[in-house]
């Protein structure tokens, strides 16, 4: 448990710091009237991805530090391990939705299609973004009525704060 607990502390730092290498070339090429909106965009961006990465990094640690106690316990893992891939096939064709939502995100995160912040219209709805996740977005519109769209119902984004840039 301990390796477990400095390899995680290991890995987020491996990843803080690609992240700070990202964030900084990404800045080199901020240029322009707005180049301080930009760079808030680029903080909120990493301050995402960086939630992503240590989500992605604990829950490996996670099962991975599990199934090594397992192993020492003189459990075997081979009937576990065969047991969770027919689990996992079964949870993921009944999570396929999730796993759009989830693949829709990460390419919206990344290709920077949107922002907390933005007027967007992404045809289910009109407004202000307040929240993005890989999950879902979070639209307010000009009414006050909040929007939570899942990322796989995205098929087009117009982002008026783009408009400029």
């Amino acid at each position: 448990m301990v390796v477990a607990f400095v390899a995680q502390r290991v890995l987020r730092g491996v990843l803080g710091r690609a992240l700070g290498r990202w964030e900084a070339a990404q800045s080199e090429e901020v240029t322009g009237a707005d180049a301080a909106a930009q760079r808030q965009r680029l903080v909120s961006r990493k301050g995402t991805l960086a939630q992503v990465a240590v989500g992605a990094v604990t829950g490996f640690v996670v099962l991975f530090a599990s199934f090594a106690a397992l192993g020492e316990l003189g459990v075997n893992l081979a009937p576990l391990l065969a047991s969770a891939g027919v689990v996992g096939l079964a949870i993921g064709f009944g999570a396929q939705t999730l796993v759009k939502d989830y693949v829709s995100g990460a390419f919206l995160l990344l290709e920077d299609q949107l922002g907390v912040g933005d007027l967007v219209d992404v045809g289910a709805a009109t407004g202000v973004v307040e929240a993005m996740s890989l999950r879902r977005v979070r639209i307010r519109d000009e009414d006050g009525t909040v929007w939570h769209v899942p990322n796989s119902e995205i098929r087009r984004v117009g982002n008026r704060s783009q408009a400029n840039r």
